[in-house]
């Protein structure tokens, strides 16, 4: 009888089933904040390859993970089913559509009924799009960055728009050929003067390829840019706000939802991402909540506490060695966990001028995460 209920759970979602108590459990965790939670992750982070196809001028892969590796499907499949988590990111430091296994880990966990998100430069989508379809993907969110041909070569280090928007427009005309809606599609942009600058043009090309939503992301400065060539003239602050208050007004007038209202309110925080985190008294970092809800595992295997740290050289442990069970209780974490709960001091430097969600912000991000984030 337990072999066969097994069987119907993993057929039928068992996941999605029983995903609104694991919810309560997890925001019962998130919100005492207990150095031992038995709520185990609600969301996981894999990383399914740390190989891409761009050399981005603001990213360490190439120096920390050299050529970089794949992580196969049963490694992936070993994972997922030990935790079963409602939400999984797929990305990384890598391009994931470099993973030929990707489309059957998608397949897996959505057949499961955990939702995903897949998070893609977009540049193979031409050759793609029918398999993003066809695995069940909930959301495929597409670092974008600019529809200028010059801005897009800048940020991300090839001459490959034009392929990128013929992915997104295919995958558009297909979904309406099927008569489907998933996955959702979301466009994103790392916040510099050019893409700023170029904002309104990009929120009106993500409504005419079918993106339901546009993330704005803020983007700490540890890479190889100095603040005069990622801000500009937006090194004033005054400056820097009115342009995005101005964007969130395009933004709402062309009906596409963005996660502008959340950046403006935290502005100050936000300026200070790109002047290196000058404020190690950051509040926000310090209510970090990553660590009671959600992980980040490295394609090598290797354990984060989130995405911020996906560069590191220390772990909190490493799956192909441990069970994640005992990882997600073992004395590293729970080192974490002392610390944001002291609010005294931050766990890592990558932690400072981090901006992490608030509790009562959690549900606001459905609005730029469509269909991800329910249950």
């Amino acid at each position: 009888m337990g072999a066969l209920a097994t069987k119907f759970g993993e057929k039928c979602g068992l996941v999605r089933f029983g995903g609104l108590s694991r919810k309560a459990r997890a925001g019962w965790s998130v919100f005492r904040r207990p150095l031992v939670t038995r709520a185990l992750p609600i969301h996981m982070h894999i990383e399914p390859t740390s190989k891409c196809n761009l050399e981005c001028p603001m990213c360490l892969r190439k120096e920390v993970f050299g050529n970089g590796r794949n992580m196969d499907f049963e490694t992936f499949r070993k994972i997922y089913l030990q935790i079963r988590p409602l939400h999984i990111t797929l990305n990384g430091q890598g391009e994931p559509m470099m993973n030929r296994d990707l489309w059957q880990m998608i397949e897996f966990s959505e057949g499961r009924g955990t939702r995903v998100n897949l998070t893609s430069n977009g540049n193979f989508l031409h050759r793609f799009y029918g398999e993003v379809i066809d695995s069940g993907l909930t959301l495929l969110s597409v670092s974008l960055d600019s529809v200028d041909p010059e801005v897009y070569r800048v940020v991300r280090s090839r001459d490959l728009l034009e392929e990128t928007l013929r992915g997104l427009a295919l995958l558009r005309d297909e979904k309406a050929r099927r008569g489907v809606t998933r996955p959702a599609v979301r466009l994103s942009s790392v916040m510099m003067e050019k893409t700023i600058d170029g904002g309104r043009a990009f929120l009106d090309r993500a409504k005419e390829l079918g993106a339901e939503s546009v993330l704005f992301q803020p983007m700490a400065l540890f890479g190889k840019w100095s603040n005069a060539s990622l801000v500009g003239k937006y090194q004033d602050r005054e400056t820097y706000h009115q342009a995005l208050v101005d964007l969130d007004r395009h933004a709402r007038e062309a009906g596409v939802p963005t996660n502008l209202q959340q950046v403006i309110r935290d502005f100050e925080i936000v300026a200070q991402l790109y002047d290196r985190g000058k404020d190690p008294t950051n509040a926000l970092s310090k209510g970090c909540l990553f660590p009671w809800f959600s992980l980040y595992i490295r394609s090598d295997g290797e354990v984060m506490a989130c995405c911020v740290r996906s560069y590191a050289r220390q772990s909190l442990g490493n799956v192909l060695r441990e069970d994640i069970r005992k990882i997600w209780n073992n004395e590293k974490y729970l080192a974490v966990r002392r610390i944001f709960r002291e609010g005294k001091s931050l766990p890592y430097p990558e932690c400072v001028g981090c901006a992490p969600p608030r509790l009562t912000e959690l549900a606001e991000k459905m609005k730029y995460t469509p269909r991800f984030m329910r249950s």
